[in-house]
């Protein structure tokens, strides 16, 4: 029916269009040259909004109508489903999450700006932090700096379990203000970063608490086992939601998807029979 495709930027989904400071990508004509390449319709939207796409068709976000999906790992990310749908804000830029300004005059963001969630808490961040109390060899790649990391807090290692405390006391006071505006049912945590959950969780929880609106306390946070694979489910479901989209979600581009439907069914039916009249000639 089509090709989904989840990035990690701002999609302008209907044109194709995105910005990705994180690849270093400017106004990157994504879509069109895709579907060109392709000959099939392309859909393209936040890889954080495809996981929210998948968690409210496939998830645990089936049973609520308002939850929030906060992803922490190479970036910080989030998914806002409102009424039963994604909400992508007037330019598609809703959910950048990772670019709210929570230290004044703080470390520097890819995106250009000082002080940013993510520059605080993404594991580039807390590679940095490892390195300057030599825990970690300057020239490591990220990859490789957050695993010694997260192996040194599994072994007790009390600077790298600082420095996971601290960034989940940072998170749970960014999270706090996300529950006191958007007040949903549910929040799913999900990312490569949840790999060392055990050591933000403490942390979290208690700014998370003290930082909430009393009345809105008690929201329950599930955290999603890391599994690399749901993104790319994610950003399959873009092209199955295309084919029953609701109207928070409509858009010109899901139409080349609906169209190819009855040729797609046509040829479905047509493979069920060849392999009908195999089975009957095995028989």
């Amino acid at each position: 029916l089509g090709i989904g495709l989840g990035v990690p930027g701002i999609v302008d989904a209907q044109r194709g269009i995105v910005e990705a400071p994180i690849l270093g990508w400017r106004h990157v004509a994504l879509g069109p040259t895709l579907r060109e390449q392709l000959g099939l319709p392309v859909l393209i939207d936040n890889d954080v909004n495809t996981l929210a796409v998948a968690e409210r068709l496939y998830g645990r976000g089936r049973e609520a109508e308002h939850f929030l999906t906060v992803t922490i790992g190479r970036g910080v990310g989030l998914g806002i489903v409102v009424g039963g749908d994604l909400y992508r804000g007037a330019r598609g830029g809703a959910g950048e999450f990772g670019h709210v300004t929570v230290a004044e005059d703080g470390p520097l963001c890819e995106c250009g700006k000082r002080g940013c969630l993510e520059a605080l808490v993404a594991d580039p961040a807390l590679v940095q932090l490892a390195v300057e109390d030599g825990l970690v060899e300057p020239s490591s790649s990220i990859a490789d700096g957050i695993e010694r990391l997260r192996r040194l807090a599994d072994g007790g290692h009390p600077t790298a379990c600082r420095i996971y405390a601290q960034a989940g006391a940072i998170l749970g006071r960014a999270v706090a203000g996300l529950i006191n505006v958007l007040s949903p049912q549910l929040i799913l945590v999900s990312g490569e970063g949840v790999r060392a959950w055990q050591h933000l969780v403490e942390s979290f929880e208690r700014e998370l608490r003290d930082d909430t609106f009393p009345p809105l306390r008690g929201i329950p946070i599930e955290v999603d086992p890391w599994d690399d694979a749901k993104w790319a489910r994610g950003a399959a479901a873009l092209v199955l939601r295309a084919t029953f989209s609701a109207p928070l979600y409509e858009r010109q581009i899901e139409d080349s998807v609906r169209a190819r439907l009855p040729a797609a069914s046509a040829s479905s039916g047509a493979r069920r029979a060849a392999l009908g009249d195999a089975a009957a000639a095995n028989t």
